[in-house]
Order: C-alpha cells, then sequence, then structure tokens
C-alpha cells in the first residue's frame, strides 16, 4: 500500500530538523525579515529568546470556508486556528492553522484543547510528526489572504492589519497520514532574532 501524498510532500522531514532554507522565488528586502522566513524548529521558541513574555491571543477556531490555495491542501471542509503571537506587548505573527474537520476527531484532536497555549507544544512535543519545507509567501493589497489578516487583526494586531505588504511562510505537518498546515505571517519591521549569532538586538 502506498503512503498518503501527504507524507511524501512533507519528504520524511524529522519533526525536529531545521527545515533548511526557503526555495527559490520572491524575497523580501529586509534581510532580518528573510531571516524570521527561514528559521526552523518552533517559531514560538525563537520569539521567547531574549523577551520578557510571549502571549497568545486566540482570535477564532472551528469551522472555517477554505481561503485561496487551502483547499488543494487539505480540503474543503476545514477546521481553523487563528491566533497572534505578541512578544513583550507587540503583536509579531498572525498564524493561521488549518487540517480536515475530520481530522480533529483524530490524529490532530489535541488542537481542540490548546487554547491560549502556543501551537508548538503540540507539535515540537509529540512523536511521529513529519515536517515540509517552509515556503514564502507574499501578500499583495487587495488579495484575499490580506482582506482576511486584515478583518482577524485588526483589533489585537493593528500594525499587521495596517500594513500595505505583508510577508509569510507555510509548511505542512503531518501526523498518521494527516495533515495540519500551519501558515505564519510577520509583522512589519521584525526584530533581530535574539538568538542568532550576528545579529545584534
Amino acid at each position: 500500500m502506498s503512503r498518503p501524498s501527504a507524507l511524501s510532500s512533507a519528504r520524511r522531514a524529522s519533526r525536529k530538523a531545521s527545515p533548511g532554507p526557503l526555495p527559490p522565488g520572491p524575497a523580501p528586502a529586509d534581510a532580518l525579515l528573510r531571516d524570521w522566513l527561514q528559521v526552523g524548529g518552533s517559531l514560538t521558541r525563537h520569539l521567547r529568546a531574549g523577551a520578557a513574555t510571549v502571549k497568545v491571543h486566540r482570535l477564532s477556531q472551528g469551522r472555517s470556508a477554505p481561503l485561496p490555495g487551502e483547499a488543494a491542501r487539505v480540503g474543503r471542509r476545514l477546521h481553523a486556528r487563528e491566533v497572534v503571537l505578541e512578544r513583550d506587548g507587540r503583536a509579531l505573527v498572525y498564524a493561521r492553522s488549518i487540517t480536515a474537520s475530520s481530522a480533529v476527531r483524530g490524529p490532530w484532536r489535541a488542537l481542540l484543547g490548546l487554547g491560549t497555549r502556543p501551537l508548538a507544544e503540540l507539535l515540537f512535543t509529540q512523536g511521529g510528526i513529519l515536517r515540509s519545507p517552509l515556503l514564502a509567501h507574499r501578500f499583495p493589497p487587495g488579495s484575499a489572504w490580506m482582506r482576511h489578516i486584515r478583518a482577524q487583526c485588526r483589533e489585537v494586531a493593528p500594525e499587521i492589519a495596517r500594513a500595505r505588504v505583508l510577508w509569510g511562510r507555510s509548511s505542512l505537518f503531518v501526523k498518521h497520514g494527516r495533515v495540519l498546515r500551519v501558515l505564519e505571517v510577520f509583522a512589519p519591521g521584525m526584530p533581530p532574532r535574539a538568538d542568532r549569532r550576528g545579529l545584534r538586538r
């Protein structure tokens, strides 16, 4: 029996391994932003380095219609969790995590009980999870994605909501053949990573 195509797309990457550099394509001019787009491992862990506090604001969770490009990865019946990550009082990341509605009754059921805890507590503490390489995304003005992000972030993360163009990254996490797609979108003017040599805070 052949393995699920989602597993092939993950390229059999270990959940603990760095996804490596972003594939060739458009890239932002901001070197600090490029660094955040390609850093591997847990994004929450990198945000916590050198920070006093990192908070998760849950914007919404439950059934969701697919946004452009999502149905091809996960299907049309989605469960979505949307949050903003705040570091030392500043909203830095909008994240949207989606899986098939049926998967939250199966391998991704722990997603339902996360509350305001970071998703990293699920993805980087459990075994048997594979991760695909990272992909970069640019969200231009007027796009359906930009309209959605602005609507979601207007109250909690106005800096993200007001941005003309946004950059983000996505990867697939696969458990027992079921896909969880995680998209992370960065605020303009991201600070340097405190856990990277050569970058000063």
